[in-house]
């Protein structure tokens, strides 16, 4: 007998023009749709506040092109954010991870704007994986990324953009930039990267 998993939905809604949100019981938040999300006035604004600190994983779906301003902020509790592959996020908005405690972030290569505060204050993020192309590439504030350990926390770009990654604001102020073979990794790959990392990281004590 096969028994098939169903994952707990706990609340739903809807938001923006054609965005949906869903909250499940393993904590993953879940946003479907199409099209660009709002920006929030702040953390209590976001439609899924009141379940915000049981949030541990978020899934974007393929098709939302933008991230709104303070759209995850303060979610203390996520670990892992996922884009759905074949997205087309063009934006992620100011603020948009402030104050999380996600682990990696994949930036699929189709963003094309990061705003200010992005990222910052995520200090429990280790590695950041970029898809975005070196002729793409753009610059962002030095503040997208502020108090994470640039030191130990390892940047990854798409093979051939090592250079112009080490050399534009905003991403050359990490220590640890290392070329990805492809646009996918395996399980394989992805535990190669991580063990590499790891040793350039004893070296430097």
């Amino acid at each position: 007998t096969t028994r098939t998993f169903v994952e707990g939905l706990v609340a739903e809604g809807t938001f923006g023009d054609n965005l949906t949100w869903s909250f499940f019981e393993s904590g993953k938040l879940v946003i479907g749709g199409t099209g660009a999300m709002p920006d929030f006035n702040g953390r209590n604004d976001q439609p899924w506040a009141e379940y915000r600190d049981d949030v541990t994983s978020i899934v974007i779906g393929k098709d939302i092109t933008s991230l709104g301003k303070y759209a995850f902020a303060y979610a203390y509790s996520v670990k892992t954010v996922t884009f759905e592959e074949g997205s087309k996020l063009e934006k992620i908005g100011a603020a948009a991870f402030l104050y999380t405690y996600v682990t990696e972030v994949v930036i699929p290569d189709s963003v094309t704007t990061i705003g200010n505060y992005a990222f910052a204050w995520c200090t429990s993020l280790e590695n950041i994986v970029s898809h975005i192309p070196a002729e793409n590439l753009f610059t962002i504030d030095s503040n997208v990324f502020i108090l994470v350990d640039k030191n130990n926390c390892t940047l990854y770009v798409p093979a051939g953009a090592k250079e112009i990654y080490a050399t534009t604001n905003g991403w050359k102020d990490f220590t640890n930039i290392v070329e990805i073979l492809n646009r996918t990794r395996t399980a394989h790959e992805r535990l190669f990267y991580i063990v590499y990392a790891f040793r350039e990281r004893l070296k430097k004590r």
